[in-house]
């Protein structure tokens, strides 16, 4: 950096937090496309040594190096384009998300990505439910979306309208800094129940894997929940980065 060299901490572990949110995509002959974009992506440091976090939440219409994959998830092309669909490419659920993984990561300047967690829209509305709602602000215009989120108001959202609130972007004629916001705004507020599910695995919503080379790790879920718990708890004041 500026001319200096600098020797990579060996006590950062990275996680990197993938939302998937489903969309369509038309798939050329060769190419493997799925119905999954990345809409949400941030990537948690953990300092295992000065034990702080640092988290840098990437927008998902960042313009990204992202690699084209076939039917046998193979690598057929490199393409620039929105990061987000990253992981609309690839058949199964780990090439998407590992192919995300290798989108953030070139990003970042080749920065080693040790585990990803990949959540869908369905997983999130179970961890919403599972914490008994999350208590929200509601700050935006949703008339045109859910009526009954009240812009103005306080709302317990339950599981269907924290994705509505995380999802509605395009509907509500706002950017994609502004969707950013809402959640940054969600994560800092279910962080307060998320000790309540430390223990609990979401299966068929939620994965968390080791990144290449031991792509086939998987680790607890009780184990980042409480990482991300503690973090969140340290840093309640939780305003990333925007890249």
């Amino acid at each position: 950096h500026e001319g200096e060299r600098y020797a990579p901490n060996d006590a950062i572990v990275t996680y990197l937090l993938i939302g998937v949110d489903s969309a369509a995509a038309t798939p050329s002959s060769s190419e493997q496309r799925n119905h999954g974009l990345a809409s949400f992506i941030a990537l948690f440091a953990f300092d295992t040594r000065q034990k702080s976090c640092t988290v840098v939440h990437i927008n998902q219409d960042t313009v990204a190096q992202i690699r084209v994959l076939d039917a046998n998830g193979k690598v057929i092309d490199n393409r620039t384009a929105q990061i987000a669909l990253s992981h609309s490419y690839g058949s199964r659920a780990e090439d998407s998300a590992l192919n995300t993984v290798a989108a953030v990561s070139e990003l970042l300047h080749s920065v080693p990505i040790t585990y990803y967690i990949s959540l869908t829209m369905d997983g999130l509305a179970a961890m919403n439910d599972a914490v008994g709602g999350v208590s929200i602000l509601v700050e935006d215009d949703f008339s045109s979306v859910d009526v009954s989120l009240r812009q103005g108001e306080r709302i317990m959202l339950s599981g269907e309208q924290a994705v509505t609130f995380l999802r509605s972007h395009a509907e509500m004629k706002d950017d994609s800094l502004s969707q950013m916001a809402r959640q940054q705004q969600y994560m800092k507020a279910i962080n307060l129940g998320l000790s309540l599910i430390v223990s609990k695995f979401i299966y068929g919503s939620i994965s968390i894997r080791k990144s290449p080379p031991v792509a086939h790790n998987i680790i607890s879920i009780s184990l980042f929940l409480n990482i991300l718990f503690i973090s969140l708890q340290a840093y309640s004041l939780w305003n990333p980065p925007y890249v």
